[in-house]
């Protein structure tokens, strides 16, 4: 049977490695560089902000091809 003090460590020691996944996972993640293809890739469920903004970068890095992920809009 577990005492207190060893179920307070692993309670914390599972929050702190929550912490860390949240604040270093999103870099991980979420590239933001282009990774040289020729297809642009947008997520359909998108606000119509980022659409446009898909839209303008389509435009303008060269791709041969967009695809729209999702639901329908």
């Amino acid at each position: 049977m577990m005492s207190w003090k060893n179920w307070r460590r692993l309670l914390l020691g599972g929050f702190g490695v929550l912490v860390l996944l949240v604040l270093f996972a999103h870099p991980f993640f979420a590239t933001t560089r282009p990774s040289g293809a020729t297809v642009l890739l947008a997520e359909g469920w998108m606000h119509r902000d980022g659409l446009h903004e898909a839209a303008a970068l389509f435009r303008a890095g060269g791709y041969e091809h967009v695809y729209v992920s999702g639901t329908l809009r």
